[in-house]
């Protein structure tokens, strides 16, 4: 009986055995499943630290170009203020001119007028080269006569100032194609 005992419990620990064997294979398979599946998370996971730095990068890229378009934006909005500002100045800059202009023009016009009657009255008073009423003597006449030569005097200076106007207010028009 002892040896049958010792026979059973032999076959006991054979079958026990091999039950653990059995059982260590299924862990180690179990094992190296866990083993793969551990390296295939780590490279899952180093995957997405790569993508969690790549998102980081592109984040802070798209903020940057977000402050470089705002500023752009500002300087676009500052650039077109000024040149409405500018355009104002030269619309009323040339305003200003073209009334000067006109002013000027009508001056010119006024004194070449003023010339044209200073003219004429000279012209009428010039004296025709005959004696007045046949008296050449008189001193009335004498009187007439000098009186006649200082008025055209008078009036050729006044003539003359105003040919130095009208032809400086001439150098100062410009051009009709200047104004274009």
């Amino acid at each position: 009986m002892l040896r049958k005992q010792v026979k059973e419990l032999g076959a006991k620990e054979a079958a026990a055995k091999k039950a653990g064997e059995a059982a260590l294979r299924e862990k180690e398979t179990e094992v190296e499943k866990l083993n793969i599946e551990v390296t295939s998370l780590r490279k899952e996971g180093h995957a997405l630290e790569l993508v969690g730095t790549e998102l980081k990068a592109r984040t802070e890229e798209r903020d940057r170009l977000a402050e470089e378009v705002k500023g752009l934006k500002n300087e676009v909005e500052t650039k077109g203020y000024d040149f409405r500002k500018l355009k104002e100045e030269r619309d009323a800059m040339m305003t200003t001119y073209e009334q000067r202009l006109k002013k000027t023009t009508e001056e010119l016009n006024m004194e070449k007028r003023e010339a044209l009657k200073m003219r004429e009255v000279m012209s009428r008073s010039t004296p025709g080269g005959g004696s007045a009423n046949g008296s050449s003597n008189s001193k009335l006449a004498r009187r007439k006569e000098d009186r006649l030569a200082e008025d055209n005097r008078m009036m050729r200076e006044e003539l003359q100032r105003k040919t130095d106007v009208i032809k400086k207010l001439e150098l100062m028009i410009p051009a009709k194609k200047e104004l274009r």
